[in-house]
Formats: C-alpha cells, structure tokens, sequence
C-alpha cells in the first residue's frame, strides 16, 4: 500500500495541519501571547486546522515519509514561519533595550509579553507601539494568509530537504539587525556627544560633581531625543513590517 491510512485519510490530513498551524501559534506574534488563555489558543488551532483542509489541494501521502517524520517536518516548518514573522518585534525590542541601556532607563523594567521577560521602558513602548501598528493594518490576518499560503508552497506531504532552502530567514535575521541600529542610532550618537561635553566641563571645572550631574542630564537628553525620533520611528516600523511580511510571502510563493 502506498497510502498511509490513520482511520480516515482527512483524519491523518488534519492531524499533520495541526501539528504545522500549532508550531506556527507557538512563535507567531500576537497569537503567542502568554496572557492569551491556552484553552483560546487550542480551540483556535482546531478550528483554523479544520478550515484548511477544505482550503488547500487535495493531497496523497505515499510511504516515502512516515507518518512520525511529517508530524516533526510540520511541527518545525510552523514554528520556524511563526518565528520569522515574529522577527521584526524581536529586533525591536533590541532597538528599545539599547535606546534605554544608553538612555539610563535599565533599571527601568517591565514585563514584556512579546518577548516574554523582562526589557525597559523604552523596549516596551516601542513593542506596544508596533503590535498597535500591526492590529491596525490587520496584520493578525495577514499572518493568517502566509499560513496558508505556506500550504500551497511546501505541501504536507513535501520531504524535509526544502526546509534547506529557506536561508532567506538568516538574509530576514540581518535585515532586522540592521533596522534596529538604524532606529537606535540617534540614541547612541546623542549620549556619547552628552559623554563629551560632560568630559570637557570636568577638564573646564573639576571642582564640579559632573559624575552626579550626567545621570539627570543623560537621561532629560535621551527623552528629548526620543520624542523628536519617535514618528520617523514609527514610520520606520510601519514600512518594514509591511515590507517584512511581503517578503514573505514572496518566498513562500517561489
């Protein structure tokens, strides 16, 4: 027999999407979420897993894979989809801990859901301000449909060594680097010229306790600076996402 029979082949069919759209929920973004019920998130699983059977071409599993092997190929493929989409929120919120470490907000921590621990002031207000961006462009269904578009591009049935071609994830990796040197820039090029000038008001006046007066100063200039940076942030944000999921979807799509 050349195809794998678990009660029903729609039975097998949803097991397999399961195990793909459950490893895409676990890094996605937004559907992540720790404070988001797990019960929600099982039920959504289901759900969606039960929509894409009637959604994408019938498909017929022969004895080239077991079934073992497709259950760890999905499980894989979907978080590694999840976690690429989630990228863009990661190294922003390294763009935010180096704005705030540079800023004098370290000790200034909150939780941070996206992440999933603790980052500053500046890390969190720069993720709240992205996943407000990302819900009003509806990128929650945006997400959706590279979910299931993957399905079109890498079959259920298709074998592991396609996973090897997917290094646009590594190109994706350093793309974002580069965003959040970009965004942080500002930050950092303002606090070393506030380091210079305090130096040279020590060489000027050394009676001075110029050590005392640079925590107040450095931390007044970085939120002047980041007030004055915080729309061209923001445009920044909007126009990478929307060309971050884009690119995406052009890289499943071949």
């Amino acid at each position: 027999m050349n195809t794998y029979f678990l009660v029903d082949d729609y039975l097998f069919l949803f097991l397999v999407i399961l195990f793909r759209i459950g490893g895409f929920f676990l890094t996605a973004p937004y559907f992540s979420l720790m404070n988001i019920p797990n019960q929600i998130k099982i039920l959504l699983t289901l759900a969606i897993s039960f929509i894409v059977i009637f959604y994408i071409p019938p498909i017929q599993f022969t004895g080239e894979l077991s079934v073992l092997f497709i259950a760890i190929k999905e499980f894989i493929f979907g978080l590694f989809l999840g976690w690429g989409i989630k990228l863009i929120f990661i190294m922003l919120s390294g763009a935010g801990e180096i704005i705030g470490q540079q800023g004098g907000f370290a000790m200034a921590r909150l939780y941070n859901p996206l992440a999933q621990s603790q980052t500053n002031v500046i890390a969190n207000f720069l993720n709240t301000l992205l996943m407000l961006i990302f819900l009003s462009i509806g990128g929650h269904l945006i997400v959706l449909q590279v979910l299931l578009d993957s399905y079109y591009v890498i079959p259920v049935n298709m074998p592991i060594g396609v996973l090897s071609s997917f290094d646009f994830f590594i190109k994706m990796f350093i793309t974002m680097f580069t965003i959040a040197i970009r965004i942080s820039a500002p930050s950092i090029i303002t606090v070393l010229a506030t380091y210079i000038a305090l130096g040279i008001m020590t060489k000027v006046a050394p009676k001075m306790n110029i050590f005392s007066l640079s925590f107040s100063v450095n931390i007044l200039i970085s939120l002047i600076v980041f007030i004055l940076i915080i729309d061209g942030t923001a445009r920044i944000m909007l126009l990478n996402l929307d060309t971050h999921i884009r690119d995406i979807m052009i890289n499943l799509r071949g």
